[in-house]
């Protein structure tokens, strides 16, 4: 089975898109696979904060909205974190070259359980909010 690119469903490209691809997606979750490579932005001396894994979980949750909405006959729009809850982060940062695994299941109207994984260990998880991302309107020209 195919799932659309990440950059269509999160209209975002690289170097702010991370996630590498969609594996797995039904009604009301989604798994994406993420390999940390030194070209990320937040890549340092080979590490990555353990915050930045929120951005993981957000992507992967607007990601499954995305789907949903597709599913739905409706049109794609971005989305961002605007509420977190019930986070659990890890202490030790991440490391380039791991093979991570983002989880999302809906629970609600744009409110996601997520989880990043390494092997078959969850390392991180939190309860987010979604809201839709409404760009700013170019400043006026004289």
């Amino acid at each position: 089975m195919s799932f659309p690119a990440l950059d269509e469903l999160l209209l975002l490209t690289p170097p702010m898109l991370w996630l590498d691809e969609v594996v797995a997606h039904d009604d009301s979750s989604l798994r994406c696979r993420l390999v940390l490579r030194d070209a990320h932005p937040f890549v340092e001396d080979g590490n990555v904060e353990p915050l930045v894994c929120v951005e993981w979980m957000g992507q992967a949750a607007a990601a499954l909205a995305a789907l949903r909405a597709r599913e739905a006959g409706a049109v794609a729009c971005a989305r961002r974190v605007a509420e977190i809850s019930e986070a659990q982060l890890p202490s030790a940062p991440f490391v380039s070259g791991q093979e991570l695994w983002i989880d999302a299941r809906i629970e609600g109207d744009d409110v996601f359980q997520c989880s990043v994984s390494r092997a078959d260990e969850v390392v991180a998880r939190a309860r987010l909010r979604l809201r839709q991302h409404k760009p700013q309107s170019p400043p006026p020209t004289a």
